[in-house]
């Protein structure tokens, strides 16, 4: 059935690609090209992980793409269809003593938090240890023991909280400015630059990964929708779509190289890395719809698929009476005893808090959210930040990790993501738009209509 999946995931991804105009930045063709390249890998470790996927995971997985090509579809036919004009572009202006502010409080996060983990490794374990130890135990205890992490009692800081939010958000703005002006007007700027450099190594600093892809998957969105269309234009798309690739697969390498400076071993075989982290996934949803996909029943509804929510309340003392989510996704072993890790996509959450029958809401929520935000990204808001594209860039990163993680509602349907957007509008208006001015008289965006053409579904 693995073979079936692979092609039905093959037609919608082809259905997908010409139903966007052939925009590979486009939501619903970016979730078939995940799960396929997912379920390619997953077929590849057939043999030597004995995998054999049943028809109701092939149901489950479909109807996620039979969903979001729907709302697609949808959209296209509610909403006229619109290319970019390809033009000169924008140019995002931003004072360097703004970025300057921004870096210092970047410091102020970094050295707070490296203090914090440091302490935090020495209460652990008693000891003094390196960086690479401390980053570590904390990349440990926040994934895997949690329970341990609260009763240590290791305060990280009033002054962390204070600072990080702002840290976690602005300088993807930067970020995107950065780009921006590079691909439009080949105009570098060292202090930017410098911001989104200590960015990474914030993200570095937690142990995981995870940050330092989506901040690659966020400026290869944005470089995508401002090119590839006049790429496409000019009959260069598919070569640029190759040279993306090799990209992808390099940093994926790159990646594998930055556990070392987290204080991990490197895999000693990377076929089995790979397939652990890329094909495991889908047979371990398998192995748990093939157990009858029993949902678990807790105290507060739905708290592992809006874990994130949850877990700010609990952070901030609000459900201690409940207590902290509880940890369900446990290691486990394929049919013939490999290691197949503990990912187990998306679905596995839904069907956890929901079973079946919670898909279609889930679904449809999911759908909407990724191509509303997409649609609105046709409407150029003439003389400002395009802040559609911006929000559009960082959610993505997300929808990629569907076959991997339930990513969409544990960071973006959060609490700390409204804020991260709240703050980063602001910064947008004050220090890059320059105005308030940001509605007119009919309280609606102001913006341009692009040239309008007909589309062929």
């Amino acid at each position: 059935m693995l073979i079936v999946l692979l092609i039905i995931t093959a037609i919608f991804l082809v259905l997908n690609f010409n139903l966007s105009g052939k925009d590979i930045a486009d939501p619903g063709f970016l979730y078939c090209l995940s799960f396929f390249v997912f379920e390619f890998i997953c077929f590849l470790g057939t043999t030597a992980y004995d995998v054999v996927i049943n028809t109701e995971t092939v149901l489950v997985v479909s109807f996620g793409m039979l969903c979001i090509t729907c709302v697609s579809l949808f959209a296209h036919r509610k909403q006229k269809c619109y290319q970019f004009v390809p033009d000169d572009g924008k140019s995002y202006d931003l004072s360097n003593i703004v970025v300057a502010i921004v870096i210092f409080i970047q410091c102020i996060t970094i050295v707070t938090f490296i203090n914090y983990i440091f302490r935090l490794y020495a209460v652990c374990t008693g000891a003094e240890g390196s960086l690479s130890d401390a980053i570590n135990n904390y990349d440990q205890l926040v994934k895997f023991n949690t329970t341990r992490l609260d009763s240590l009692n290791v305060d990280i800081g009033e002054l962390y909280r204070k600072t990080n939010l702002v840290s976690n958000s602005v300088p993807y703005v930067i970020l995107f400015v950065l780009i921006n002006n590079i691909y439009y007007f080949k105009r570098f700027n060292l202090l930017q630059s410098f911001s989104v450099l200590l960015l990474a190594i914030q993200t570095v600093l937690t142990g995981g990964r995870s940050g330092l892809f989506l901040m690659f998957t966020f400026v290869i969105i944005e470089l995508a929708i401002i090119s590839f269309r006049k790429a496409f234009i000019k009959g260069v798309g598919l070569r640029i779509f190759v040279r993306i690739t090799i990209v992808v697969i390099i940093t994926g390498f790159a990646l594998i190289l930055v556990m070392k400076i987290m204080g991990r071993s490197l895999p000693s075989n990377l076929a089995e890395y790979i397939f652990v982290y890329f094909g495991a996934p889908i047979d371990n949803l398998d192995n748990y719809i093939a157990r009858g996909a029993p949902t678990v029943h807790t105290d507060v509804p739905g708290e592992y698929t809006f874990n994130g929510i949850y877990r700010y309340f609990y952070d901030k003392g609000m459900l201690n009476s409940i207590g902290r989510v509880t940890d369900v996704l446990p290691f486990v072993s394929s049919s013939n005893g490999k290691n197949e890790g503990n990912v187990f996509t998306m679905f596995y959450f839904w069907l956890i808090d929901f079973g079946f029958v919670g898909l279609f809401p889930l679904m449809l929520v999911y759908s909407f959210s990724y191509i509303y935000v997409y649609r609105s990204i046709y409407k150029n808001y003439q003389g400002k930040f395009n802040y559609s594209l911006f929000i559009y860039a960082y959610i993505i990163n997300s929808l990629i990790m569907s076959p991997f993680s339930n990513r969409f509602f544990e960071e973006i349907i959060t609490i700390s993501f409204a804020k991260k957007a709240i703050i980063t509008f602001l910064f947008v208006v004050l220090f890059i738009d320059k105005r308030f001015e940001i509605f007119d008289n009919q309280f609606r965006f102001d913006y341009k209509e692009i040239k309008r053409t007909d589309c062929k579904l």
